[in-house]
């Protein structure tokens, strides 16, 4: 049976320093039927030429005006986006070349599931301590988990197409602005299944613009009055 489309969506902002070896865990992948989709949020560095640079046929290049954050870019990916599963992956990240296959297996076999993500382990020349997140996850009807706090890293999720096409994608809203996948991963939990691997399938760079952690009082509480 031929494998079906993975589209991933890769927000970025002057990343040229960093992109090239994230798009290169992607064409790392052991699965192969993925199309990437690199939404440019208005970069002013050398992104656009450092991309353009990369042969490799499934590889698009989108550029827009800065939208101030990735839920716009993101949005426009999942529009453009032909796959049956769409994975969510920052310009400053890593996958590691079993993900995507992983986690189609795990759809393939479970079709309640709409959301599959895993753990992630932290690096970066900022961050020297080996620290996994999330260190707990949970599988099925996480509903009433996720509402206590987000456990769910952007960069590990894949979901069903048909899943967003029915929930809805990002809401851009300014004051939702770094929890906007928060709050789409607990409309999502309101009607389809989560599953977790509980195990490290992607490096998370830690740097001085992450946004991993910033006032979670505020991100809940703006992602709940969302909700």
């Amino acid at each position: 049976m031929p494998e079906k489309l993975v589209s991933v969506i890769i927000p970025t902002h002057n990343r040229g320093d960093l992109i090239t070896e994230t798009i290169e865990s992607v064409l790392a992948q052991s699965y192969k039927n993925i199309e990437i989709i690199v939404v440019d949020n208005g970069s002013t560095d050398d992104t656009e030429e450092i991309i353009k640079k990369i042969s490799a046929p499934a590889l698009r290049y989108i550029k827009q005006e800065n939208s101030g954050g990735p839920a716009s870019p993101r949005n426009v990916g999942v529009g453009m986006a032909r796959g049956e599963y769409i994975a969510f992956l920052d310009s400053d990240d890593i996958w590691l070349s079993d993900k995507i296959k992983r986690q189609v297996e795990i759809f393939e076999k479970m079709p309640e599931v709409g959301l599959v993500f895993c753990q992630c382990r932290f690096f970066g020349k900022e961050y020297h301590e080996k620290t996994i997140y999330p260190a707990k996850g949970y599988s099925g009807n996480v509903f009433d988990e996720i509402i206590k706090g987000n456990f769910v890293p952007t960069v590990s999720v894949v979901c069903r197409r048909a899943t967003l096409a029915e929930i809805g994608i990002f809401d851009e809203r300014s004051d939702l602005r770094a929890f906007e996948d928060y709050e789409l991963w607990m409309r999502v939990a309101r009607g389809y299944d989560f599953y977790f691997i509980n195990e490290p399938l992607c490096l998370l760079r830690m740097h001085s613009q992450s946004m991993l952690g910033n006032d979670n009082l505020k991100s809940h509480l703006g992602a709940f009055r969302a909700l």
